[in-house]
């Protein structure tokens, strides 16, 4: 009977995925907001992370992984500004700030034990999330300006330190406007249906009876 549990639980989940990967590259193509900041019109803050994000803390960081893939494979289906580059830099992006959030969580359920709380866990989550993906994304951005969007230009020091700041403060805050929504979104679920919090492996992230006993003087 368990195993059969696992594997309709499986199911859906990867289901699911399918679902939020679509739906997010649906989101990418519908809603476009101009990132608003003189020599980066380029960019646009995407809603369609929020999608990639929720799969990720409702069902796992595996299913969030997988969710964004099957954004990235259905971006490559729809008209989009820059066809193939825009895709691809979109999974870079969103795969490295999960990956960083999936960092953060182990190190919060690791080193500190739980004691700080959801927000606490979260806010070390979303922290390491914006870092993994500015870090990441800077080498790739710069193999991409160089080689791909303006090959056989040089460009100054001067104006690669300007660029490439710009483009990590752009991640950081498009890793916040990604990771908050979410939050609060599982947040208000967890109220309204606690089955749906003993289900999800974000809330693993609660302090647990012996560290809630050791605080409690």
């Amino acid at each position: 009977m368990s195993v059969q549990r696992t594997s309709v639980s499986r199911t859906t989940s990867l289901t699911g995925a399918a679902v939020f990967g679509a739906l997010a590259a649906v989101i990418t193509f519908l809603i476009q907001i101009p990132w608003p900041v003189p020599g980066f019109t380029f960019l646009q803050l995407d809603l369609a992370e929020i999608v990639d994000v929720l799969a990720f803390l409702l069902f796992g960081p595996a299913v969030g992984l997988f969710t964004t893939l099957i954004h990235y494979l259905v971006l490559n289906f729809l008209p989009t500004p820059s066809p193939i580059f825009g895709p691809l830099l979109k999974l870079f992006g969103v795969t490295s700030m999960l990956l960083g959030m999936w960092l953060g969580y182990g190190a919060y359920a690791r080193i500190l034990k739980r004691r700080g709380g959801v927000i606490t866990g979260f806010g070390i989550m979303s922290g390491t999330g914006a870092a993994l993906r500015a870090i990441i994304l800077t080498p790739i951005n710069y193999v991409f300006l160089i080689f791909v969007f303006f090959p056989n230009t040089v460009f100054s020091t001067s104006y690669l330190s300007f660029y490439f700041v710009g483009l990590a403060t752009y991640n950081v805050i498009q890793t916040v406007l990604a990771t908050v929504v979410p939050f609060v979104v599982v947040k208000a679920l967890s109220r309204a249906a606690p089955n749906l919090e003993v289900r999800t492996w974000f809330a693993r992230m609660k302090p647990s009876t012996a560290a809630q006993a050791q605080k409690t003087p």
